[in-house]
């Protein structure tokens, strides 16, 4: 039950920049601008279309595919079962990973809780064996890169204006 409400958490991440980015007029504090919240919104999606389209490639190693036994995982679970698709990588865990890490790169989100919020999903895809250890690592690796990739990106012109 717990790894069901945790692994449910993945749309409120992926929510949360749309909320910053509507709710920015009447949120003080906010670091970043109001664009920021809306371009990572944007890249969380692109990132899920990419996902999508790469697990419908030939599967080249084991190691994409999720455990024996996996059964369907997702918000509307069927309870199918997942025997022998592409886990690889988790994309609840990349989703995830990227917000709460934008989210700390902008100084909205102190480390801690992001670390919490990652390593919990990273723990209810596992224990709801939706996927292998290596899939949600890699997932939780992907998501912080991009964010850590977007963030520089969205540094350099602020630095080449000075």
């Amino acid at each position: 039950m717990i790894w069901d409400v945790l692994s449910l958490l993945v749309l409120v991440y992926w929510a949360l920049p749309v909320a910053l980015w509507s709710l920015y007029p009447v949120i003080p504090g906010l670091r970043a601008s109001r664009e920021t919240y809306l371009l990572i919104f944007i890249v969380s999606l692109m990132l899920q279309f990419l996902l999508k389209a790469t697990r419908r490639l030939p599967v080249y190693h084991s190691l994409q595919l999720r455990p024996a036994g996996a059964r369907d995982c997702n918000l509307f679970n069927r309870g199918g079962s997942y025997d022998g698709t592409i886990g690889m990588p988790s994309g609840h865990v990349l989703t995830t990973a990227f917000v709460l890490a934008s989210l700390y790169f902008t100084g909205d989100v102190s480390g801690l809780p992001a670390a919490a919020g990652i390593l919990s999903m990273c723990a209810s895809r596992y224990y709801r064996r939706c996927h292998t250890l290596l899939q949600v690592v890699a997932g939780a690796v992907l998501g912080g890169v991009s964010a850590f990739l977007l963030h520089r990106a969205l540094e350099e012109p602020e630095k080449q204006k000075l």
